[in-house]
């Protein structure tokens, strides 16, 4: 496998992916694990996942490239997951947003309330 920078970042993008099975971890995990802080439920959602995103991604000769690539894609297929998870829960009713500026657009949201 090359280290060269470039290739290993279009592998990493062609790994991240978002299907139905992993939709569904993502909104099962936030609806056990309601908290307000949505930034620890993707970390907690991605642990369980066994991925992890190292800050930088390091390539270098004497890592295993293959699983730097493998769970940096799933770390990052998991942050989508989670953000998706959210506004379809928000949508079904299952998530309340908190916050007091819902009126702006972003791509993040903090919850807090839980309906079962």
């Amino acid at each position: 496998m090359s280290h060269n920078p470039v290739e290993v970042e279009r592998r990493i993008r062609e790994r991240v992916a978002v299907d139905a099975q992993l939709l569904l971890l993502a909104k099962l995990h936030l609806t056990e694990h309601c908290a307000s802080e949505l930034e620890s439920q993707l970390t907690a959602f991605a642990v369980s996942l066994g991925a992890r995103l190292a800050q930088p991604v390091v390539i270098h000769p004497s890592t295993d490239v293959e699983v730097a690539i493998a769970t940096t894609a799933r770390y990052l297929s998991a942050q989508i997951a989670i953000g998706e998870a959210v506004w379809a829960l928000i949508a079904a009713g299952i998530l309340v947003p908190r916050s007091e500026d819902n009126n702006k657009p972003r791509l993040h949201a903090q919850t807090s309330i839980c309906w079962r």
